[in-house]
């Protein structure tokens, strides 16, 4: 058991903060009310201790425009689950992606010592572009980072996590899971239009419009990090992540699985 928390406490925390929460997040801001959301009978009634999240950006309009580039920065860390820590990784390559048929590479860079690498100027054509960053290292699992809708903005801070081989096999092993080498990996956050992680949230991982997360699949780990899950052995292809709470169903959208891959994604409320 103290194996399992240490593995799942690091990977989930990781999970969080790469997904836009952890330092981000905003815990102590005030309630705000519900804007644009279902009318209220539509939702189930919170239980009285319930935490109240904000939900104001359900609803609202996607982006139509960006600057003719944005700058994506971020540092990439090693997930060590023996010291619970994030040490830095050097000299891995960063690369940013445009969604389509092939995927079309739009920026390249690489992390220094200190793990921090900087797109500085990735091309949009002033259009909000539909992607992710993907992250590689001789020794580690292959992670793709995809933000939770188009980009149409700087994106100041992106955590990047990768796992050695040894410790996403030994994190696996711990959950009780299994992992097809044939397969890949999805780890979820599900946090609200202040970056404040949802406990109590229900996933959804669908392909070709059909459920795939299960018990038999699917880690939640709520009791170490609320809002954190990962879904082992996701056959590769187009992957549709959601979440649910209190009966209102928050922003889906579409991820990529490889074989032998990990794609983190966060689910949010809206754009």
């Amino acid at each position: 058991m103290r194996i399992l928390h240490a593995c799942t406490f690091v990977a989930t925390t990781a999970l969080t903060v790469a997904c836009g929460g952890g330092s981000d997040a905003k815990p102590d801001a005030p309630p705000i009310v519900i804007v644009d959301a279902p009318a209220p009978d539509a939702f189930e009634p919170p239980p009285p201790d319930a935490q109240i999240f904000d939900f104001s950006c359900m609803g609202n309009a996607a982006p139509t425009t960006a600057p003719d580039t944005v700058a994506i920065v971020g540092t990439v860390n090693d997930v060590n689950i023996i010291s619970m820590s994030l040490p830095p990784v050097a000299d891995a390559t960063v690369k940013a992606f445009k969604n389509g048929t092939p995927d079309a590479e739009i920026g390249t860079t690489t992390s220094d010592v200190a793990g921090d690498w900087n797109l500085a100027a990735v091309p949009t054509l002033a259009l909000p572009v539909d992607g992710y960053i993907k992250a590689t290292k001789t020794g580690h699992r292959t992670v793709r980072v995809y933000p939770p809708s188009p980009i149409s903005t700087d994106i100041p801070q992106t955590p990047v996590l990768l796992f050695a081989d040894g410790t996403f096999s030994t994190i696996v092993g711990a959950t009780g899971h299994t992992q097809n080498a044939a397969n890949g990996t999805i780890g979820i956050a599900v946090l609200d239009c202040q970056n404040t992680p949802i406990g109590g949230a229900a996933i959804s991982v669908k392909q070709n419009g059909v459920e795939i997360a299960s018990s038999a699949n699917t880690f939640d780990a709520g009791q170490l990090q609320a809002g954190a899950f990962f879904v082992f052995d996701v056959p590769p292809g187009e992957t549709v992540v959601g979440a649910t709470y209190m009966g209102m169903d928050l922003r889906a959208h579409a991820v990529t699985v490889v074989a032998q891959e990990t794609a983190t994604t966060l689910v949010k409320p809206g754009f």
